[in-house]
């Protein structure tokens, strides 16, 4: 034959361990010889990926959906949204119009060449299922022969090629609210009325926005997520200060979408709609994470259940995941697993199982079952995130963000508002700048509390900056290390007078796109649309683009006043930068959050460390720092049932014991609030459903603590109790035959704090008993481990330790810490915590210690201390050496 007919039919990746056969090999399909392809998957969640590949590779697509024995294809894009509605139960095939029902035999190609089998084979034997029909993809004339061998004509297959016109499924979204500008702008003025913000500022850049808005035909879309953020209100869910360069949108504040006045804080408009930009921007929303199935359900009451959809997403076979399945599959099998190399790598990248996006919805005023595959039970529309682009669908992002409901959790147990709340307080301030960071939205990481310490913020602005550097590429690129020193009140020197009124709000550090915009505008007339160009060429490094850009920089520059020498510097010096700014809007508001966070721990400390451990309990590394910087703080720790009403501190919450989740838990909260003894409480536990394994966590971990003598002890009589042996049975034995074996009574049993830290370790995660160190060795001590290893900082201290899994636990009789270095039982060490080895410096009995600065130390620092501590200062020529007194993070320090 002269030409060769449709390739009937194949099998793409997205049918779930059914295909081994990746649209990526429809290449091979073109290089063939082959000129149309028909795919025959049973659901249609891989066809716009089809369409898009093979329009790629100039491939006809043919759209077919198997249907009891026959194929239903698609004639043309409407036969396309027919096949949807087919697939979801809306249109029965005899009522399309665009649909044919065609019988044709099959060449189910499901692997690209014979060896592959086996990967399928793998690949079916996951899910335990049957391995399904499917072949390798034929030779042409292996496939025609194929045809002939079946009795079918090839001929039918060339007309149905020509039948089948060219697809372009794509549709304009509609939302569900509709809004016109007038109407916005009374909604928006009316906001600005109560804030007393109607003035001609605001005003006039709110008809801009406006005109932006309208001009770009998004109001219906800013009117939808108002009505989403309403929503939550409506259903009580903490609604975050905004996301993204939304935030910079004065529309979106007045219609509270967000909460962050973007005037006050001089953000641009443009950074989030200019004319330039052709996608639509996002508007995306943060709500308390265990509210948001609850908003969800709401949108979907209010604008129809299939008009309100998840995304669907796939999770992939990546090198662990599929070390996992194979190591499963070969123990069900109960034999080793003889796989090759080339499958294993065609398994590789494999869709395995389907999930729904973490935030995005596609939120539609039509049901979205009319237009588009939708997996009705899980309520997900069947197309990823790349389809519904394409698609012309529009994704709205509710992320839940389990933050806010931390933090509405401290603050209404702390009956704090946000009438109570000030933007300037200084607590809230110094405890960022003291590197106290845990539970501290955005700050929680090593690297973030030790820029916390170095930039030490005393404004929402510098805690935006703090957020902003907190990067790679700025940490990497020297921009950190600039931005302190020029806060150190250095003077910045800036390359030309016309940076410094936009780069002197950040100390002369270039930080922010926004910056990069303000300096193209402002240094060479940029209209806002070019200078978000710009920003974005040089933040994607587009040579290309950016060679075009230059010259009208230059010439623009030049028309202004500048030479062009200092024009070229100009450009390349904001190049150099740009790559690492940061989003201004989207900062600023983030800012926000962790300025809330600050304020609640610095009013309500009690209160959120108690919670914060509740919240991350399972998490034994965040609560072991929650509990050393409580300790830092002040606060006393408190074991499980320990604390009594009134008493000051934070309480071990039973949830941090392994094994307990939140449901239990409560359960068993309530058991230890009773006055029970220990036998009643373990029987009530017992009857509660709580397991012995459960039981013995509880006792290691100091729950009994008050209802015992010792654990040890509790854990013996647990075992009594588990045989029988209560108090009262053993009572009767010894009148009916004597004396029994007794073990020895609790009273007389001693536990050091030892033991208690390594049961503590074992079903906690984390110790809470402190073990104290000698006392003669408390005269050299000048920090204690919890500030120094909380603030990444140098110092001497007292210690006792002991080993366990392979670790040195270690305590200076003020809190506990876990390092990988060896150390002896007790003494005194050189702590460096800012350096990958802790330990500078050990000994067990010393009786001197001499610490070395190389630097001159201010009279504040210089504390008094015995004589056994000497103080040597070696700045430039001068050397000082006093004895009886230390200072903090010594460089150097030598043990006599």
């Amino acid at each position: 034959m002269d030409k060769i007919p449709i390739l009937c039919g194949v099998h793409s990746e997205y049918e779930l361990h059914s295909s081994v056969f990746k649209l990526d090999n429809l290449e091979r399909v073109s290089q063939m010889g082959y000129r149309a392809v028909m795919i025959v998957d049973t659901q249609p969640v891989g066809w716009m990926k089809f369409i898009k590949r093979c329009k790629a590779l100039k491939l006809k697509p043919v759209i077919a959906l198997p249907f009891e024995n026959d194929l239903l294809v698609a004639m043309n894009t409407s036969g396309i949204f027919e096949l949807f509605q087919v697939f979801n139960d809306l249109l029965k095939p005899q009522g399309a119009k665009h649909l044919e029902r065609l019988s044709l035999p099959v060449w189910h190609v499901r692997y690209p060449v014979p060896p592959d089998r086996r990967a399928l084979e793998i690949l079916s034997s996951m899910e335990s299922k049957e391995m399904p029909e499917g072949y390798h993809l034929p030779e042409p004339s292996e496939y025609i022969k194929f045809l002939l061998r079946n009795g079918f004509n090839p001929d039918i297959l060339l007309e149905l090629e020509s039948a089948v016109k060219d697809y372009h499924p794509k549709i304009e979204h509609e939302f569900p609210v509709s809004a016109d500008r007038k109407n916005i702008e009374e909604e928006a003025k009316d906001s600005l009325k109560v804030a007393r913000k109607l003035d001609e500022v605001y005003l006039r850049r709110l008809r801009h926005e406006l005109e932006e808005m309208e001009i770009a035909g998004i109001l219906d879309y800013v009117a939808t997520i108002r009505e989403v953020v309403r929503t939550c209100r409506e259903v009580d869910a903490w609604v975050g200060p905004g996301r993204g360069s939304a935030v910079g949108s004065l529309v979106c504040y007045t219609l509270g979408i967000t909460k962050v006045d973007p005037v006050e804080h001089e953000l641009l408009f443009e950074r989030f709609l200019n004319r330039a930009r052709k996608e639509l921007p996002d508007i995306d929303i943060d709500v308390e994470d265990r509210k948001r199935h609850e908003v969800i359900e709401a949108l979907k009451k209010k604008f129809g259940r299939f008009s309100v959809l998840n995304i669907l997403t796939f999770g992939t076979l990546g090198e662990k995941a599929l070390r996992s399945e194979l190591k499963r599959l070969g123990k069900s099998l109960k034999k080793p697993l003889n796989i090759d190399s080339r499958s294993l790598k065609l398994l590789l990248g494999l869709p395995h199982h389907r999930s729904s996006h973490a935030a995005g919805l596609i939120i539609s005023k039509e049901d979205l079952r009319t237009i588009a595959p939708v997996d009705q039970e899980n309520e997900v529309i069947l197309m990823d995130m790349g389809d519904l682009e394409d698609f012309g669908l529009v994704k709205i992002d509710l992320l839940g963000l389990r933050t806010l409901s931390f933090l509405r959790d401290v603050a209404e147990s702390a009956k704090i508002t946000s009438d109570d709340i000030h933007m300037n307080d200084a607590k809230a301030y110094h405890v960022i700048s003291q590197g106290l960071t845990t539970g501290i939205f955005q700050l929680e990481s090593r690297q973030a509390t030790q820029l916390s310490i170095s930039i030490s913020p005393e404004n929402l602005n510098e805690v935006s900056d703090l957020i902003a550097l907190n990067r790679p590429g700025p940490l990497q690129s020297g921009m950190v290390d600039e931005y302190i020193r020029h806060g150190t009140h250095v003077k910045t020197e800036y390359l030309h007078s016309s940076l410094e009124p936009i780069l002197s709000r950040t100390r002369g550090t270039l930080i922010y796109q926004e910056q990069v915009m303000e300096l193209a505008m402002k240094i060479a007339g940029f209209s806002p649309e070019d200078a978000d160009v710009l920003r974005r060429a040089m933040a994607k490094k587009d040579v290309k683009l950016l060679e075009e850009l230059k010259p009208h920089f230059i010439e623009g520059a030049v028309n202004r006043g500048i030479s062009e020498s200092m024009a070229r510097m100009l450009f390349d010096w904001i190049q150099n930068f740009a790559g690492y700014a940061f989003n201004r809007s989207h900062s600023i508001a983030y800012a926000h959050l962790t300025y809330l966070s600050a304020y609640l721990k610095a009013h309500a400390p009690e209160l959120f460390y108690q919670i914060y451990l509740a919240y991350n309990a399972g998490n034994e590394r965040k609560c072991w720092r929650a509990v050393n910087e409580a300790r830092f703080s002040g606060l006393k720790i408190f074991k499980i049932g320990e604390k009594r009403n009134g008493e000051k501190g934070v309480e071990i919450p039973v949830s941090c014991v392994r094994g307990i989740g939140p449901q239990l838990a409560v359960n068993i909260t309530d058991i230890f609030r009773s006055d029970l003894n220990f036998e009643e409480a373990v029987d009530q536990l017992n009857r509660a459903g709580i397991h012995l394994k459960l039981v013995e966590n509880l006792i290691k971990a100091g729950a009994f603590d008050t209802r015992i003598s010792t654990r040890s002890g509790a854990l013996k009589k647990l075992r009594r109790i588990l045989e029988g042996l209560t108090e009262p049975v053993l009572l009767i034995q010894r009148q009916l035959f004597g004396i029994v074996k007794e073990e020895k009574p609790d009273e007389e049993e001693r536990e050091s704090a030892e033991e208690k830290v390594l049961m503590e370790l074992e079903s906690l995660g984390f110790p809470v008993t402190l073990m104290e160190v000698p006392e003669d060795l408390e005269r050299f001590r000048d920090s204690t481990l919890c500030e120094l290893s909380l603030k990444f900082a140098r110092g001497v201290a007292p210690f006792k330790s002991l080993k366990w899994n392979g670790m040195s636990i270690v305590s200076d009789g003020k809190c506990t810490i876990a390092l990988r270095e060896e150390l002896p039982e007790s003494g005194v060490a050189f702590f460096d915590f800012s350096s990958r080895k802790v330990i500078k410096g050990v000994a067990e009995h010393p009786e001197r210690v001499e610490r070395i600065y190389r630097r001159l130390l201010k009279p504040e620092e210089i504390l008094s201390a015995s004589e056994e501590n000497i103080m040597t200062i070696n700045s430039g020529s001068s050397r000082i050496k006093v004895e009886g007194a230390v200072a903090r993070s010594p460089d150097e320090v030598i043990f006599y």
